[in-house]
């Protein structure tokens, strides 16, 4: 995305009004993701701390990079897993779809943004 670009232009006014409440649930669920997320990395990283201190150097160092990559992609799985819910319910689907296309074109950091800055404003 352009940093030109406002992030709120990935998603028109008349799209948000239509969606709203399925973009909201969509964003609510993303953050708590994210959240566990979060929470199950550093866990990661205390089980390879102590993997270390227990003199497991080799397992520690796999421990902590597969943490570490998980952590990495957190915005790509907590929106994933949020979409997946989301679009169970068959009103929810063309709002999902619209995130799909969204996704493939700007990526999660892009449409999590745009979700925030309209729900924000």
């Amino acid at each position: 995305m352009n940093n030109a670009t406002p992030p709120t232009s990935l998603i028109s006014d008349a799209e948000w009004g239509e969606h709203k409440a399925h973009l909201t649930a969509l964003a609510e669920r993303a953050q708590r993701y994210a959240g566990m997320i979060f929470v199950v990395t550093f866990a990661g990283y205390g089980a390879a701390i102590w993997s270390w201190w227990q003199g497991s150097t080799w397992l520690a160092i796999i421990i902590a990079t597969c943490a570490y990559l998980f952590f990495r992609q957190f915005r790509r799985f907590s929106l994933r897993l949020a979409l997946r819910r989301v679009s169970e319910q068959p009103v929810a689907r063309p709002a999902a779809d619209k995130i799909e296309a969204l996704l493939e074109q700007h990526g999660p950091e892009a449409v999590m943004a745009a979700i925030q800055a309209r729900l924000t404003s």
